[in-house]
């Protein structure tokens, strides 16, 4: 009788301690996805190798080690190496080129649905280096993403002025319904609004032409986000860009509709945490200077909101002949998280054990033995 007791109290307290853990764990999700990929997603290098024979000129030589020091100066995602062809029959040859040294810009590995390798390359230039790291439209959506945006949709326009006036019409009047009639999740409002945080949503629209030259690698780099968009460049076609320039699903030619419109601003609001898998979308080459620019964090330690651990992604290129021209030493990229969530994990895992031995105890077969032994 007593020993029957004892245990539902044992067994009580297990699954209060277990709801504790579930109630901090949902609690951690409490956070938008565009807001949760701003904070704690650090964007993925691109790798921009450069091909040259033999001692470079002055020039070139300058143009490399600006290039390098613009990564950090310029806050963006890439890493450089340099590989001297120097009698070697090497890739390089199968890109057109006037002449050597060839910058070949490059996805990083972890790109979504499997494509890794170059989407662009050009004889080395001030002027190459320029577009390659940077462009104004990859400017304007970075401005708009830290001003608050939670996605921008990038119209890759056809070139048909008729076609893409009409769908950016389309898509500018989608947006605007979005706006108006899409919010957070109640529980991610209430959670906001106790910490001051901005709950408002907006999208917006940015238009691109594919005969600006100053996009020309942007452009490049949007047509291999995914397979097969080479061979739709005859359609327009929205791709939405969120977190630190992430771009997600591509809506192309009659793809762009009102129902995938929606379901890409729901995903982007909705509600994600650490637990989520792999991150929506794919990296895009930016140079922004993400972390100045995001205010007020939803993931703080004095917010009700839970933080994570990401790690910084480095680089390694699987041809041996390739020597990297930035540091290999990567460290952790650790996130501000929540203590309190720490604190009750780990009472609760001691609460758990403390449980465990006590009926361990409690049950001893030599223990029970010994009390039959005194009954009788």
């Amino acid at each position: 009788m007593l020993r029957n007791a004892v245990l539902k109290i044992l067994y009580l307290a297990v699954l209060v301690s277990l709801m504790i853990l579930t109630t901090e764990l949902t609690e951690s999700c409490d956070i938008p996805l565009f807001r949760f990929g701003l904070e704690a997603w650090s964007p993925s290098d691109f790798e921009l190798v450069i091909f040259h024979k033999g001692p470079m000129s002055k020039e070139d030589a300058l143009i490399i080690k600006n290039l390098k020091e613009l990564k950090s100066s310029a806050h963006a995602n890439f890493t450089v190496y340099t590989v001297d062809v120097s009698g070697e029959e090497i890739v390089w040859k199968d890109f057109k080129a006037p002449k050597l040294p060839l910058l070949v810009v490059r996805y990083p590995q972890q790109i979504i649905k499997g494509y890794r390798g170059s989407f662009w390359s050009g004889r080395l230039s001030k002027d190459v280096v320029q577009k390659v790291v940077d462009s104004p439209a990859r400017q304007e959506i970075a401005k708009k993403i830290i001003g608050g945006d939670a996605a921008v949709f990038v119209l890759l326009e056809s070139g048909d002025p008729t076609k893409d006036d009409a769908t950016a019409k389309f898509i500018s009047e989608q947006l605007s319904i979005m706006n108006n009639e899409l919010t957070l999740s109640p529980e991610i409002i209430d959670i906001a609004e106790a910490s001051n945080l901005e709950t408002s949503i907006h999208f917006s629209l940015v238009r691109v032409s594919r005969n600006d030259p100053a996009e020309e690698v942007f452009i490049s780099m949007l047509m291999y986000v995914e397979q097969g968009l080479l061979g739709l460049k005859s359609s327009p076609m929205v791709f939405p860009i969120y977190a630190r320039g992430r771009a997600l699903d591509v809506l192309a030619g009659k793809g762009i509709k009102e129902k995938f419109i929606r379901e890409t601003c729901e995903f982007v609001i909705g509600e994600w945490g650490v637990d989520e898998g792999e991150n929506p979308g794919a990296d895009l080459l930016m140079a922004v200077d993400w972390e100045a620019g995001i205010g007020k964090r939803w993931i703080d330690e004095d917010i009700l909101l839970v933080g994570s651990t990401t790690l910084a992604r480095a680089v390694s290129d699987e041809s041996s002949d390739l020597t990297t021209s930035a540091s290999t030493n990567y460290e952790p990229e650790v996130n501000p998280t929540s203590n309190r969530l720490l604190r009750n994990i780990i009472i609760t895992i001691l609460a758990i054990l403390v449980v465990v031995i006590g009926i361990s105890l409690f049950l001893r077969p030599g223990k029970i033995a010994g009390k039959k032994g005194k009954i009788g």
